[in-house]
């Protein structure tokens, strides 16, 4: 294939020659005759009406696999007389990072190029690249290495797992129950895959004794720039969910990342705990006092004067306070409480990640009262806020809002003393309360609203609508094979602020809240044949309707049209934990319907009520032509039985490819697995490409049957047209072609004239070494030679 990308600003003038060879087999017999030396005449007239030369110059570009030129005909020499002609290029390639001098031959058949084949040129404008990778045991990562593992990208490119749950599935030997933070894995790389040494790690969070598989493709367009079937890679990254995060915007959201409590009796007025806080960016700590009436005269973390947001004063009966340090340190350090009187307290810390440190209070109100329902309302007046509280109180116990997350709840002989936080999405009325089970008692209860750092747009948008976010990877840190709800997470486009938000539906309960890390992508389908659907569908009770429907958008065809679904499960408690509640099996089931499939066990109480959700990005594409269009074959191959070998491998027959695997992805994989146990990482499932006609597919855990749908999506073309030259376009889907005529719209095989030019196009195996020397040797059947040579800054 070629590439003529020429370098940025005047390419200089290139000295190039031509040298006509003399022609084969002439010897000293020749003359013998007068046949011979017509012959001979016929020959000689020949050569001397041939002048085949180099138009413009070598056109190359460092760091890309292109180099292309024309050919000009300045004699009266048909350049199609010749059957075929050769190219050899010579040039400094990029070999995995290292300098090397290669030469590369090209055979160019000049009748393939006759007639019409000249007039259109149907390319793919996808690239799939695909494979396995095994964190080995006591690892962390398992590293994917450019050059060796995969091709270096020349367009916009990002990888994803192409697994049931978006993360890794266990070890490749014994199955058997695992702890989340040993098989589950996200994904990081930096520069976007076009640059050498753009290496790929796949991340677990222990290095556990056990070894954890994970399958992965890498898409990348090669297409031309805003091309009818462009896919734009606008963003990706990591996203990490605090401890007790549900809702989290990448680049511009709260997190939470520790929190301590603490009570006693101040001694000599002065109470002091420890706190840790963590390295993340914009760090806000906060610091809330409940005491039974003494005031806070100030608060220190780490020798630092901590700022009062406000307290509030119930006389000897209750008192609040709130306290905040910009950035405090990372580390661990000494919170100390100084009141106005010997007195018992209540104390709480939490330290976040993402706030607007340099405005960190949007509003902040208290209230006191005597009541069993201390409470305090605020009006923010900036989206996507957390609303922090701290009350004091007698007796007890107390309990808040079912719209707060609890944070510290205690007491101290007689004094009550909580906080609690709301995350908030738009502007308006919050409020922050509480219900007192001793009855009416004296109170007061102080609260703030925070601000999030604003974060980066994303740049390059073109329209919102056609953006989809695809979650590549989620990491689970819990030290049990509990807690699935905690990294089972679905995403959501910010269209006006530009960024991905990801929810997840519960935080873990079974040894405590847990983190999450999320990697993603961000994709427009900026193409004029894509659109863009998303599907947020909320489950009803199975034992009502295992088969749960949701109406679409028209997708005219499912043939063309796939997608990437996502769970979450909201509930926490011990029945939505099970393996038949992590996931359903979804399919495109006609034009306008989408079906999620779940299992019902009528043994078991988990589905009385699933509270559990998915989210589908439905991409589909409207190009008709059936050499061009996307092609998605829909599968569900019969039930996967139990008992299989730990690990369990098999193959299913597919349709065979029209355009082979470089420009198949697999779509749409989703998993139901029966039974509902808590023994992971069964209905976590890999799968690949296997061949044009096979998807192979593994589990760790054998142990429970799955039912399994997925897609075969094979990416369009696009049959270009009156095209004059390469100009650096690499599209076309093949190593090397030739290009009409610059002077008319096509090159007429059998009229190529005196003036008339052809353009020659090639793709190196490698990418071109910056400093490069090029050489360019054109040989025809006949012995003809054209040679050139550039050298690039």
């Amino acid at each position: 294939m070629g590439l003529g990308v020429a370098i940025g600003g005047a390419i200089g003038a290139l000295t190039i020659f031509v040298m006509i060879l003399t022609y084969p087999m002439i010897s000293e017999n020749i003359y013998e005759s007068s046949d011979s030396k017509k012959q001979m005449n016929q020959i000689e007239n020949k050569i001397s009406r041939t002048s085949l030369n180099f138009k413009d110059n070598i056109h190359v570009q460092p760091g890309v696999s292109f180099v292309n030129f024309s050919i000009n005909n300045n004699g009266h020499e048909k350049f199609w007389d010749f059957d075929d002609f050769h190219l050899a290029i010579t040039y400094d390639g990029n070999v995995a990072g290292t300098k090397t001098r290669l030469t590369e031959i090209f055979d160019y058949n000049t009748a393939g190029f006759s007639g019409t084949s000249v007039e259109s040129v149907d390319r793919g404008e996808f690239k799939i690249q695909r494979g396995t990778a095994v964190i080995a045991a006591g690892a962390i990562n398992a590293t994917l290495v450019e050059g060796v593992d995969f091709d270096m990208c020349t367009g916009d490119c990002f990888v994803k797992q192409v697994t049931s749950r978006h993360s890794g599935i266990g070890p490749t030997s014994g199955g058997g129950s695992q702890d989340m933070l040993d098989f589950t894995t996200f994904i990081s790389y930096d520069g976007g895959l076009r640059n050498a040494g753009d290496d790929i790690n796949f991340t677990r969070h222990s290095t556990a004794a056990d070894n954890t598989r994970t399958s992965w493709e890498i898409w990348e367009y090669i297409g031309t720039a805003s091309g009818v079937n462009e896919m734009k890679v606008l963003d990706t990254g990591i996203c990490t969910f605090g401890t007790g995060t549900y809702d989290y915007t990448c680049g511009g959201g709260i997190r939470i990342d520790r929190i301590t409590t603490a009570k006693g009796t101040c001694t000599l007025t002065i109470c002091t705990f420890s706190h840790t806080v963590g390295s993340g960016p914009n760090r806000l700590l906060v610091v809330g006092v409940s005491t039974p009436g003494a005031g806070v005269s100030s608060v220190t973390y780490g020798g630092t004067g901590m700022t009062e947001i406000r307290s509030d004063d119930n006389g000897a009966s209750a008192n609040t306070s709130l306290w905040y340090l910009e950035n405090p340190t990372p580390g661990s350090a000494t919170v100390q409480v100084n009141t106005d009187l010997l007195t018992t307290a209540v104390m709480g810390a939490i330290s976040f990640f993402d706030v607007d440190t340099t405005s960190p209070v949007d509003v902040h109100n208290g209230a006191t009262g005597t009541s069993n329902n201390p409470n305090v309302s605020l009006t923010t007046t900036n989206e996507r806020t957390w609303v922090l509280d701290v009350v004091s109180t007698q007796t007890g116990p107390i309990s808040a809002s079912s719209v707060q997350d609890v944070r510290w709840n205690d007491s101290q002989g007689s004094l009550r003393g909580g906080g609690s936080t709301q995350e908030t999405i738009a502007t308006g009325v919050k409020t922050m309360s509480w219900t007192n089970a001793g009855g009416s008692q004296p109170w007061a209860i102080s609260s703030v609203a925070i601000n999030p750092h604003p974060g980066t747009p994303i740049a390059g948008v073109t329209d919102d609508d056609d953006v989809s976010v695809f979650i590549t990877g989620q990491a689970n840190p819990n030290t049990s094979n509990k807690d699935i709800e905690s990294c089972l997470v679905t995403s959501e486009w910010d269209s006006e602020n530009d960024r991905p938000i990801f929810r997840r539906g519960g935080v873990g309960n079974d040894d405590g809240p847990d983190a999450c890390d999320v990697s993603y992508a961000v994709l427009e389908w900026s193409g004029a044949y894509w659109n863009v659907q998303r599907i947020d569908h909320e489950y009803t009770d199975a034992s009502a309707d295992q088969s749960q429907e949701v109406s679409i958008s028209s997708v005219n065809d499912i043939s063309q049209a796939f997608f990437h679904t996502q769970q979450r499960n909201s509930d926490s408690s011990n029945d939505y934990r099970k393996v038949c509640a992590s996931g359903a099996e979804v399919e495109i089931t006609s034009p306008t319907e989408l079906t999620h499939t779940i299992t019902f066990d009528s043994g078991n109480s988990a589905w009385t009520n699933p509270a559990m959700n998915a989210v589908t990005w439905i991409i589909s594409n409207l190009q008709t032509d059936a050499d061009d269009k996307m092609i998605v074959n829909h599968y569900s191959p019969v039930q996967h039985p139990s008992g299989g070998d730990e690990e369990d491998n098999w193959e299913v027959g597919i349709t065979s490819l029209r355009d082979g695997m470089s420009e198949a992805a697999l779509t749409g994989f989703s998993v139901q697995t029966e039974n509902c146990d808590e023994n992971y990482p069964r209905s976590f499932l890999a799968a690949r490409l296997n061949s044009s006609s096979t998807v192979e597919f593994w589990q760790s855990d054998s142990n429970r049957p799955n039912e399994i749908s997925i897609q075969v999506t094979e990416f369009p073309h696009v049959e270009y047209t009156n095209v004059l030259s390469c100009n650096g376009d690499d599209s076309l889907g093949v190593n090397q072609w030739m290009i009409g005529n610059v002077t008319s719209d096509y090159l007429d095989p059998n009229i190529w004239n005196p003036g008339e030019s052809i353009h020659v196009c090639s793709r190196t195996q490698y990418p071109i070494y910056p400093t490069s020397t090029i050489t360019v040797v054109l040989t025809t059947d006949n012995g003809y030679s054209v040679n050139g040579t550039r050298t690039i800054p």
